[in-house]
């Protein structure tokens, strides 16, 4: 706590004028320490921050037999829970433009084990959905140290992850990380949507989570005896149109996302997908933005005489 609290003053005392900063505290109960925090409350702030006292609320005997000691406990979700409701809202209304960001100060070790870590990760990605970008700080080291956790935290946030020590180095990276400037949001509310043609069919799509009402891989047993995939269950996605949620794009990072299409009988030329890509952004002059792109993905079967396929013309933008 001595060390996260001492990167969090850094925090504050380099805040701007048009900064505004939250604290949650996560001990046995989350809470509110403070919101909206602004540069001219620099010396409150830093008093509340200073204030803050780990409470071990359990009691617990080590495995090997040895005396009762007591143990923090920390309630994670609900601390992401409220920075859900200060960061996305309801009743927080985001300003459009800024970047939002959570950095989360933690060793990682949740009492709750794999369901709660999961949980604790779907919270994070539904905040990365919302516009929020998620860092991690791990504190401690060896076993009393969850570094799986708070990496695969940072992944799904869309953010960053540090291990913090006392190092010159490691206090400026959490500054740096908390900056306005560091990897600004791009764009929002980011969606690809995919269109299958010529009887292309979208098998599944992964690199990124899977939630409820998205059509799942399609099993052997449902392709007709002709070679055809049959129609889709009622109720389930058309497996010729799919829309995959990105969330938050970011600066600096690339998103990717893999397909896995059957495709029909090759011909000589064939466009068997077109992919529209929509996003929210903010133009210079602060107003919000919605945009979207359009590209066909495009296949040359190789004639006899040919040695290698014709480049892929949706690559480069692809790529960008």
């Amino acid at each position: 706590l001595k060390l996260a609290k001492l990167a969090i003053a850094k925090i504050i005392n380099s805040l701007r004028a048009t900064d505004r900063l939250h604290l949650i505290s996560s001990h046995g109960i989350s809470r509110i320490e403070f919101e909206s925090g602004t540069a001219a409350q620099k010396a409150e702030l830093l008093t509340v921050l200073e204030d803050l006292q780990p409470s071990t609320t359990t009691v617990v005997r080590p495995a090997n037999g040895s005396d009762h000691v007591q143990k923090e406990e920390m309630d994670l979700l609900s601390g992401l829970h409220l920075a859900k409701q200060l960061l996305v809202g309801p009743p927080a209304q985001p300003v459009p433009g800024t970047t939002r960001r959570l950095m989360l100060f933690t060793d990682g070790k949740i009492p709750g084990g794999t369901s709660e870590g999961t949980e604790i990760i779907e919270a994070i990605e539904r905040l990365q959905l919302g516009g929020v970008l998620t860092s991690t700080v791990g504190l401690g080291q060896g076993k009393d140290y969850g570094r799986w956790l708070l990496e695969t935290a940072a992944e799904a946030g869309r953010g960053d992850f540090l291990h913090l020590t006392r190092s010159p180095q490691s206090l400026a990276k959490v500054l740096s990380m908390a900056s306005a400037s560091y990897f600004r949001t791009f764009a929002t509310n980011v969606q690809l949507r995919l269109s299958a043609t010529a009887g292309t069919l979208v098998m599944s799509t992964t690199g990124h989570r899977r939630r409820s009402g998205h059509r799942r891989r399609v099993s052997a047993g449902q392709v007709a005896s002709d070679g055809q995939f049959a129609t889709a269950q009622p109720g389930t996605t058309s497996m010729t149109d799919e829309t995959v949620p990105v969330g938050t794009i970011r600066t600096g990072r690339s998103e990717h996302v893999v397909l896995d299409l059957a495709l029909p009988q090759f011909r000589s030329d064939l466009n068997y997908l077109t992919y529209d890509v929509f996003y929210e952004t903010v133009n210079a002059t602060g107003h919000s933005l919605s945009l979207s792109h359009r590209s066909l993905l495009h296949m040359k079967v190789l004639r006899p005489d040919e040695q290698a396929a014709s480049p892929w013309p949706g690559g480069t933008l692809f790529q960008r």
